[in-house]
């Protein structure tokens, strides 16, 4: 079973932010959605997020960027 790109996409924004930031993956998760399996699940493909959980992930990473700029 192979990652969805869009889903493959999502993984690779927020990869590259926890990266930036130092941020772990549960920590993320719990911060961002309340769930600290979040991205451990989007890693092993056992996740297929909603559109609008997309856009609040997306969300909460411009607003931390925006907060640390």
């Amino acid at each position: 079973m192979s990652i969805h790109p869009t889903v493959q996409s999502l993984l690779d924004e927020i990869e590259t932010f926890l990266s930036r930031t130092g941020t772990s993956a549960s920590a993320f998760g719990m911060s961002a959605l309340g769930d600290p399996r979040f991205i451990g699940d989007l890693r092993t493909k056992d996740r297929s997020p909603s559109l609008r959980t997309v856009e609040k992930v997306r969300a909460f990473m411009r607003d931390r960027e925006e907060r640390a700029a």
